[in-house]
């Protein structure tokens, strides 16, 4: 299976004298057990004494090695080649440091939302005002407090009229700034959040069997 499609089919036989995706895989399975062997077969040497108590292990080791021995040419150059080149690889990453750098999350995410910058100015704007309203109560309640100081009474009561228009309006105004700010915002978040599971669902469909595999990619781990 590749990409839910079924692109080999056959027997073992069959499939292996074909060289295929099926070989392939045969050849990474037998390379991970020989790695596992030869470490094995190592620290079994390692730690053997030629003893009689040791004559086990020591025959233990033996049969690891004849298995190691009995490996095929391509498993022996993919497992000796790669731990040659190991050392190499180490070292051209040690003098050439190459630093990437990754453009902003933020300024990717705003150019995602850029379909919705109606609603975000808008609401950036409802935002602004509704910041302005505080300070502007503020000086209207010190005037207003400022009118009791006058001594004609009509004088008073007209422009305690005004004030109390002026309150009205701020609340009315305030009203609307803050359902504004909050619907529009809401509902560019709501699109930036449909385009992000959209990537990511898609991003996750389009990965091979052995990502799962890896134990930081599983179920739990994403979910």
């Amino acid at each position: 299976m590749h990409k839910g499609q079924v692109i080999e089919e056959g027997d073992h036989e069959s499939l292996m004298r074909l060289r295929g995706t099926y070989y392939s895989l045969v050849e990474q399975q037998n390379l991970l057990k020989a790695e596992e062997e030869a470490q094995l077969a190592l620290e079994l040497n390692q730690s053997a004494v030629p003893c009689k108590t040791d004559e086990a292990p020591l025959g233990f080791s033996r049969k690891r090695a004849s298995t190691i021995v009995s490996m095929t040419p391509s498993v022996k150059n993919a497992l000796y080649g790669k731990r040659k080149s190991s050392g190499t690889s180490d070292d051209a990453v040690d003098e050439k440091t190459i630093e990437v750098k990754k453009p902003s999350a933020t300024f990717a995410m705003l150019k995602m939302n850029k379909r919705e910058w109606k609603y975000i100015f808008i609401g950036c704007v409802s935002c602004l005002c509704n910041g302005g309203i505080q300070p502007a109560f503020g000086v209207v309640l010190s005037k207003l407090t400022a009118v009791f100081q006058e001594c004609d009474p009509e004088v008073q009561k007209s422009r305690v009229l005004i004030y109390i228009l002026l309150f009205i309006g701020f609340g009315i105004l305030m009203l609307v700034t803050m359902f504004l700010q909050g619907f529009l915002f809401a509902c560019s978040g709501e699109a930036l959040t449909k385009r992000l599971r959209s990537k990511a669902f898609s991003s996750l469909l389009r990965q091979e069997i052995a990502y799962f595999d890896d134990q930081s990619n599983n179920t739990g781990a994403l979910c």
